[in-house]
């Protein structure tokens, strides 16, 4: 049977039943539904154009249509590989899992650092009694990789509070030092592993630093170095260590010096593989050549989550 239906479609035949070459839309699925109605609009455009037999030709072919946006984010769908740079592409819900109390509590968390931060999430979800709507959209210029909230949200706050606000309803998985790890990895480096360089690098901020700065500021500061070489060199990273009041000794130097020659061996590489519309001279194509990593292998790490469990909804 399928076959001879087959045989209709590729034939047009005057003789098939209305019922046959009729497309029924899937109430079930409004995705392929759009997709498939692309699909045989181009087909039968295709046939005007030409002749009402395309012939025993069974290879594939690509059909170039543009993003269904607005229809994917009104389904609730994830929107995976390159998007529009600017042009929201994920819309999630975010529920709080803690009442009123602890919002109050967690605004006063570090003197107020994110009180203005969680006031706005108070009143976008009336006192965390209704779930936020987060719009995230890509920053870079291609398009590509990490995605950004536009609106107050989870991923704005530091680990801790999210886990107060969020615990209960939201799992988060991360990478420690992961654009550091992913480079020393990839250039193949005799570079430190993240936790034992920060170790040393913390040993060394403390034993150098005036009795007046405060330990939080320090570990900020360990966790930014690394970053910072990655994106504006080691020359330029020293310094900015150096302004904070953390003395440089020599072998954090020739470390720096070690990272950037890794750093620009996997962009080398990656940048033209992974991001071939990004320009080579763009200012953070280091930064954006291991995101791209990060997200790849974040991907398979959802996947083998997704395998074994039920999310709602995945960032």
């Amino acid at each position: 049977m399928v076959g001879i239906v087959d045989f209709f479609h590729r034939k047009r035949s005057r003789l098939a039943p209305h019922s046959i070459n009729k497309y029924r839309p899937r109430e079930a699925n409004t995705i392929p539904d759009h997709l498939a109605g692309e699909a045989s609009s181009y087909l039968l455009a295709l046939l005007g154009e030409e002749n009402d037999d395309l012939g025993d030709n069974l290879d594939d072919f690509s059909i170039l249509c543009d993003p269904p946006y607005e229809l994917l984010l009104r389904e609730n769908a994830i929107i995976a590989g390159p998007h529009q740079a600017g042009k929201v592409v994920l819309i999630l819900t975010e529920s709080m899992s803690c009442d009123y109390y602890w919002m109050i509590k967690c605004a006063s968390w570090k003197d107020g650092q994110h009180k203005k931060l969680i006031a706005e999430m108070a009143v976008s979800s009336q006192k965390g009694t209704k779930p936020l709507i987060v719009e995230y959209v890509s920053a870079a210029l291609d398009g590509e990789g990490r995605l950004y909230a536009r609106q107050s949200s989870a991923q704005r706050l530091p680990r801790m509070l999210r886990a107060i606000l969020f615990g209960n309803t939201h799992k988060e998985v991360d990478i420690s030092g992961a654009h550091y790890e992913l480079i020393r990895l990839g250039a193949k480096s005799t570079l430190l592993p993240i936790g034992p360089f920060r170790d040393a690098l913390s040993r060394s901020f403390r034993s150098d630093c005036p009795a007046s700065r405060q330990s939080d500021t320090i570990q900020n500061d360990v966790k930014l170095f690394p970053l910072l070489v990655i994106n504006s060199g080691s020359a330029a990273a020293c310094n900015v260590m150096s302004t904070k009041g953390n003395l440089i000794r020599s072998w954090i130097k020739l470390w720096a010096d070690e990272l950037v020659l890794a750093r620009n061996c996997v962009t080398g590489i990656l940048l033209l593989r992974l991001r071939p519309d990004l320009p080579t001279t763009y200012r953070n194509r280091h930064f954006h050549s291991v995101e791209t990593l990060e997200t790849i292998f974040m991907r398979q790490v959802l996947q083998e989550v997704q395998k074994r469990s039920f999310a709602v909804s995945i960032i």
